[in-house]
Protein backbone atom coordinates (compact mmCIF):
# COMPACT_ATOMS: atom_id res chain seq x y z
CA UNK A 1 0.00 0.00 0.00
CA UNK A 2 1.46 3.29 -0.29
CA UNK A 3 1.51 5.77 2.12
CA UNK A 4 -0.72 8.75 3.00
CA UNK A 5 0.07 11.71 0.70
CA UNK A 6 1.31 14.73 3.12
CA UNK A 7 2.09 18.49 1.68
CA UNK A 8 5.38 20.19 2.46
CA UNK A 9 5.49 24.15 2.11
CA UNK A 10 8.70 25.73 1.24
CA UNK A 11 8.87 29.33 1.80
CA UNK A 12 11.71 30.83 -0.01
CA UNK A 13 15.07 32.49 2.19
CA UNK A 14 12.53 30.81 5.62
CA UNK A 15 14.10 29.41 8.72
CA UNK A 16 11.97 26.44 9.83
CA UNK A 17 11.47 27.94 13.63
CA UNK A 18 8.59 28.21 16.04
CA UNK A 19 9.00 32.13 15.72
CA UNK A 20 9.34 32.20 12.17
CA UNK A 21 6.17 29.90 11.45
CA UNK A 22 3.90 32.05 13.62
CA UNK A 23 5.29 34.66 10.77
CA UNK A 24 4.30 32.72 8.29
CA UNK A 25 2.12 34.75 5.66
CA UNK A 26 -1.70 33.37 6.13
CA UNK A 27 -3.78 33.06 3.59
CA UNK A 28 -5.87 36.17 2.68
CA UNK A 29 -9.52 34.88 0.40
CA UNK A 30 -10.03 38.54 0.21
CA UNK A 31 -6.52 39.60 -1.28
CA UNK A 32 -7.18 37.03 -4.32
CA UNK A 33 -4.58 35.08 -3.88
CA UNK A 34 -4.34 31.84 -6.35
CA UNK A 35 -5.92 28.47 -4.67
CA UNK A 36 -2.86 26.99 -5.84
CA UNK A 37 -0.76 29.02 -3.66
CA UNK A 38 -2.91 28.10 -0.26
CA UNK A 39 -1.83 25.13 1.60
CA UNK A 40 -3.86 23.44 4.23
CA UNK A 41 -2.58 21.55 6.90
CA UNK A 42 -1.96 20.54 10.87
CA UNK A 43 -4.58 23.04 11.40
CA UNK A 44 -2.97 25.71 9.41
CA UNK A 45 -3.50 27.61 6.43
CA UNK A 46 -0.21 29.18 4.86
CA UNK A 47 0.63 30.75 1.55
CA UNK A 48 3.94 31.09 -0.10
CA UNK A 49 5.21 32.43 -3.77
CA UNK A 50 6.62 28.89 -4.70
CA UNK A 51 4.59 25.68 -3.05
CA UNK A 52 6.19 22.44 -3.61
CA UNK A 53 4.15 19.19 -2.19
CA UNK A 54 6.39 16.57 -1.57
CA UNK A 55 4.30 13.08 -1.32
CA UNK A 56 7.89 10.91 -1.01
CA UNK A 57 7.87 7.64 -2.78
CA UNK A 58 6.82 4.04 -1.29
CA UNK A 59 7.31 0.49 -2.81
CA UNK A 60 4.00 -0.41 -4.83
CA UNK A 61 3.40 -4.30 -4.57
CA UNK A 62 1.87 -5.55 -6.99
CA UNK A 63 -1.01 -8.47 -6.51
CA UNK A 64 0.40 -10.96 -7.67
CA UNK A 65 -1.11 -14.55 -6.45
CA UNK A 66 0.72 -16.17 -3.77
CA UNK A 67 3.17 -13.13 -3.41
CA UNK A 68 1.57 -12.03 0.27
CA UNK A 69 3.07 -14.06 3.23
CA UNK A 70 5.91 -14.32 1.81
CA UNK A 71 9.20 -12.46 2.46
CA UNK A 72 9.56 -10.52 -0.22
CA UNK A 73 11.73 -7.74 -0.24
CA UNK A 74 11.45 -4.20 -1.28
CA UNK A 75 14.26 -1.50 -1.91
CA UNK A 76 13.52 -0.63 1.51
CA UNK A 77 14.64 -3.30 3.53
CA UNK A 78 16.45 -5.46 1.00
CA UNK A 79 20.05 -3.64 1.92
CA UNK A 80 19.46 -5.69 5.54
CA UNK A 81 20.08 -8.75 3.88
CA UNK A 82 22.74 -10.46 5.42
CA UNK A 83 23.70 -12.68 2.56
CA UNK A 84 23.89 -12.41 -0.79
CA UNK A 85 21.03 -14.37 -2.46
CA UNK A 86 22.73 -16.73 -5.46
CA UNK A 87 18.92 -15.89 -7.72
CA UNK A 88 17.21 -12.81 -7.35
CA UNK A 89 13.77 -12.27 -9.11
CA UNK A 90 12.87 -8.66 -9.29
CA UNK A 91 9.44 -7.86 -10.07
CA UNK A 92 9.69 -4.22 -12.09
CA UNK A 93 12.12 -3.27 -15.02
CA UNK A 94 12.04 0.65 -14.05
CA UNK A 95 14.66 2.68 -12.93
CA UNK A 96 14.90 1.25 -9.55
CA UNK A 97 13.95 -2.17 -10.69
CA UNK A 98 17.20 -1.80 -12.87
CA UNK A 99 19.40 -0.60 -10.22
CA UNK A 100 18.74 -3.44 -7.99
CA UNK A 101 19.21 -5.86 -10.57
CA UNK A 102 22.66 -3.97 -10.63
CA UNK A 103 23.38 -3.85 -7.45
CA UNK A 104 23.05 -7.59 -6.73
CA UNK A 105 24.58 -9.01 -9.97
CA UNK A 106 27.93 -7.02 -9.16
CA UNK A 107 28.43 -9.29 -6.31
CA UNK A 108 27.43 -12.52 -7.96
CA UNK A 109 24.18 -12.67 -7.59
CA UNK A 110 22.05 -14.01 -11.08
CA UNK A 111 19.13 -11.72 -11.17
CA UNK A 112 15.89 -11.50 -13.39
CA UNK A 113 14.00 -8.50 -14.09
CA UNK A 114 10.08 -9.46 -14.84
CA UNK A 115 8.83 -6.11 -16.52
CA UNK A 116 4.53 -5.76 -17.88
CA UNK A 117 6.15 -3.71 -20.78
CA UNK A 118 7.42 -5.37 -23.67
CA UNK A 119 11.03 -3.84 -22.64
CA UNK A 120 12.63 -2.45 -19.24
CA UNK A 121 12.38 1.64 -18.91
CA UNK A 122 9.73 1.71 -22.19
CA UNK A 123 10.11 5.56 -21.30
CA UNK A 124 13.67 5.92 -22.41
CA UNK A 125 15.21 5.41 -26.04
CA UNK A 126 15.36 1.86 -27.33
CA UNK A 127 19.18 1.61 -27.30
CA UNK A 128 19.04 2.10 -23.67
CA UNK A 129 16.70 -0.48 -22.91
CA UNK A 130 19.03 -2.66 -24.44
CA UNK A 131 21.92 -1.81 -22.82
CA UNK A 132 21.26 -3.13 -19.62
CA UNK A 133 18.58 -1.14 -19.18
CA UNK A 134 18.27 2.75 -18.05
CA UNK A 135 19.41 3.84 -14.64
CA UNK A 136 21.99 6.64 -13.62
CA UNK A 137 24.52 3.77 -12.12
CA UNK A 138 23.99 0.85 -13.94
CA UNK A 139 26.81 -1.02 -15.69
CA UNK A 140 27.32 1.19 -18.07
CA UNK A 141 26.35 4.09 -16.50
CA UNK A 142 23.48 6.03 -18.61
CA UNK A 143 23.58 9.73 -18.69
CA UNK A 144 20.41 11.30 -20.41
CA UNK A 145 19.46 15.39 -20.64
CA UNK A 146 16.92 17.05 -22.44
CA UNK A 147 15.06 15.52 -25.80
CA UNK A 148 15.23 12.52 -27.11
CA UNK A 149 15.92 11.25 -30.78
CA UNK A 150 12.39 10.44 -31.18
CA UNK A 151 11.07 13.73 -30.14
CA UNK A 152 13.08 15.71 -33.22
CA UNK A 153 14.44 15.63 -36.55
CA UNK A 154 18.14 15.31 -36.62
CA UNK A 155 21.04 13.55 -34.44
CA UNK A 156 24.43 12.35 -34.70
CA UNK A 157 25.91 9.27 -32.80
CA UNK A 158 28.97 7.16 -32.04
CA UNK A 159 29.65 3.88 -31.18
CA UNK A 160 31.20 2.56 -28.39
CA UNK A 161 31.80 -1.12 -27.23
CA UNK A 162 29.69 -0.97 -24.47
CA UNK A 163 27.51 1.63 -25.06
CA UNK A 164 26.98 4.87 -27.49
CA UNK A 165 26.80 9.02 -27.59
CA UNK A 166 23.81 10.27 -29.02
CA UNK A 167 23.23 13.92 -29.46
CA UNK A 168 20.22 16.24 -30.39
CA UNK A 169 20.66 19.42 -32.16
CA UNK A 170 18.00 21.64 -33.64
CA UNK A 171 18.48 21.93 -37.28
CA UNK A 172 17.60 25.38 -37.75
CA UNK A 173 19.62 27.07 -34.98
CA UNK A 174 22.24 24.04 -34.15
CA UNK A 175 21.18 24.61 -30.43
CA UNK A 176 21.50 21.35 -28.74
CA UNK A 177 18.55 20.16 -27.64
CA UNK A 178 19.06 16.86 -25.68
CA UNK A 179 21.87 13.62 -25.24
CA UNK A 180 21.80 10.47 -24.17
CA UNK A 181 25.20 8.24 -23.46
CA UNK A 182 25.60 5.26 -22.60
CA UNK A 183 29.01 4.07 -21.07
CA UNK A 184 31.75 4.40 -18.64
CA UNK A 185 31.07 7.98 -16.32
CA UNK A 186 27.50 8.70 -18.34
CA UNK A 187 26.42 10.03 -15.07
CA UNK A 188 29.04 12.58 -15.00
CA UNK A 189 29.71 13.24 -18.82
CA UNK A 190 26.15 14.10 -18.97
CA UNK A 191 27.00 17.91 -16.87
CA UNK A 192 29.08 18.87 -19.81
CA UNK A 193 25.59 18.32 -22.09
CA UNK A 194 23.29 20.08 -19.67
CA UNK A 195 25.83 23.19 -18.99
CA UNK A 196 25.67 23.43 -22.79
CA UNK A 197 21.92 23.35 -22.83
CA UNK A 198 21.54 25.72 -19.58
CA UNK A 199 23.52 28.08 -21.24
CA UNK A 200 22.07 27.65 -24.87
CA UNK A 201 24.94 26.78 -26.82
CA UNK A 202 25.42 25.27 -30.11
CA UNK A 203 26.90 22.08 -31.21
CA UNK A 204 29.37 24.61 -32.38
CA UNK A 205 30.56 25.41 -29.13
CA UNK A 206 31.19 22.02 -27.90
CA UNK A 207 33.20 20.94 -30.99
CA UNK A 208 35.92 23.87 -30.66
CA UNK A 209 35.86 22.65 -26.52
CA UNK A 210 38.87 21.08 -25.90
CA UNK A 211 38.83 18.64 -22.70
CA UNK A 212 41.71 16.52 -21.11
CA UNK A 213 43.70 13.45 -23.09
CA UNK A 214 43.23 11.14 -22.15
CA UNK A 215 39.74 11.49 -20.75
CA UNK A 216 36.18 10.04 -21.32
CA UNK A 217 34.97 13.80 -21.87
CA UNK A 218 37.57 14.00 -24.96
CA UNK A 219 35.13 12.40 -27.41
CA UNK A 220 32.34 14.63 -26.85
CA UNK A 221 34.06 17.17 -29.03
CA UNK A 222 34.83 14.30 -31.35
CA UNK A 223 31.06 13.41 -31.46
CA UNK A 224 30.03 17.30 -32.34
CA UNK A 225 32.64 17.53 -34.98
CA UNK A 226 30.48 14.61 -36.86
CA UNK A 227 28.16 17.00 -37.79
CA UNK A 228 30.74 19.12 -39.56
Amino acid sequence: MRSPVTANVILPSVIDTPANRASMPKADPGKGVPPERVVEGGGETVQAPLVVIDTGKSPLVPPISGLEGTPYLTYENVWQLERLPPRTLIVGGGYVGVELGQALACPGSQGHIVEMMERPVPQEEVEVSQVLGYAFFTQPQVGRAGLTLEQVARATEVGRTDGFYRMVIDEASDRILGATLVGPCAAELIHVFIAHMEAGSTWQVLEQSVHIHPTFAEGLPSLARLLK
